[in-house]
């Protein structure tokens, strides 16, 4: 048995995150504390939010705030460019309040 990678943990996420089973805040809250548990965590926490956003490049939720917020955290922090299919599914986002504002500064606007 191998580690779980980054990919394969977004393919599952966003799964779940396509359902109304998990809430933006709760999912933003675990993997935060996954980033910090480790200094090379959130180089893995980081792709892996990029990958799920790819995924469900038409699935903008309300409660996405705290999710992006983190990826801008994280991406700030450590220097971590955007990837191009993340750029792309963010493109079509259409959002508001904290959700809009972290998406901005995401995509460097």
């Amino acid at each position: 048995m191998g580690r779980v990678t980054p990919r394969a943990m977004a393919d599952t996420l966003a799964a779940v995150w396509a359902t109304p089973l998990i809430k933006g805040p709760r999912i933003a809250k675990s993997l935060a504390a996954v980033a910090a548990a480790q200094a090379t965590l959130p180089l893995a926490v980081y792709p892996m939010l990029c990958a799920m956003v790819a995924l469900n490049p038409t699935i903008a939720r309300k409660d996405g705030a705290p999710l992006m917020e983190l990826m801008l955290e994280l991406q700030l922090a450590h220097g971590l460019a955007l990837p191009a299919e993340t750029q792309q599914a963010l493109a079509g986002w259409r959002t508001t309040g904290k959700a809009k504002a972290a998406l901005q500064a995401l995509r460097g606007h």
